[in-house]
């Protein structure tokens, strides 16, 4: 299971969205909030790639090696069976954490960093129409993302030939 958890303030901002909307009261923030999450992470899974600065933490099953979702920026911690390994116990390889053969276990529990540094204002703006559309119209499309929010994702689309490289 991986769990995420989002690192201070992402972008585009909640008060980004309500200059967005135009919107200058308070009464709305857990609604936009939630859109603007929303947004992101439909951004995110259209290009394939972390937008957002994130903590993601996987615990499971043993493996070998674990694919970490990109732009991988750095692990927090590797454990095997609730024992934190050291940096000689496993490699990076681009975005994958490998083992040494030497380790073995039954669980493990990786926990890293992911998601772009400073977000491009194309992709701000794809992501602040999808969260318009979504408090504007939230029941009318089955559309995933506005036409024109592809269209400014669409040079950052990933299509699963990642090399880890950061924006």
């Amino acid at each position: 299971m991986v769990e995420r958890s989002y690192l201070g303030e992402y972008q585009p901002s909640l008060e980004d969205l309500k200059r967005h909307l135009r919107i200058t009261s308070d009464d709305l923030d857990g609604t936009l909030e939630m859109y603007l999450r929303a947004a992101i992470e439909s951004a995110e899974h259209h290009i394939g790639r972390t937008i957002a600065l994130s903590e993601y933490t996987y615990s499971g099953w043993f493996t070998r090696s674990f694919e970490m979702k990109p732009p991988f920026r750095r692990v927090v911690r590797v454990e095997v069976d609730g024992v934190q390994l050291t940096e000689d116990e496993y490699r990076i390889d681009r975005r994958t954490i490998l083992l040494s053969p030497e380790v073995m276990g039954e669980s493990l529990l990786v926990t890293y960093e992911a998601g772009m540094a400073s977000v491009p204002f194309d992709m701000m703006a794809a992501i602040l129409l999808s969260a318009s559309k979504l408090f504007n119209n939230p029941v009318d499309s089955v559309e995933s993302l506005p036409s024109v929010a592809k269209n400014l994702l669409r040079p950052y689309r990933s299509y699963g030939m990642s090399d880890g490289v950061e924006f």
